[in-house]
């Protein structure tokens, strides 16, 4: 998630983000894709059961 979050800020491209840190490009994508995967989840709301009264 750090990663993800540094390359973001440092207002370069991933390739050439990845290229500075000695990061293979292919390998930010897969933690983007985690961390993306791993966000949804968190926001996926639980399903409420229901009682009505009739």
């Amino acid at each position: 998630m750090e990663r993800v979050s540094a390359c973001r800020a440092s207002n370069l491209t991933v390739r050439a983000w990845c290229q500075q840190n000695d990061i293979p490009y292919f390998s930010y994508y897969h933690w983007q894709r985690k961390l993306f995967v791993c966000q949804c989840r968190l926001k996926v709301p639980k399903a409420v059961p229901l009682c009505l009264a009739l």
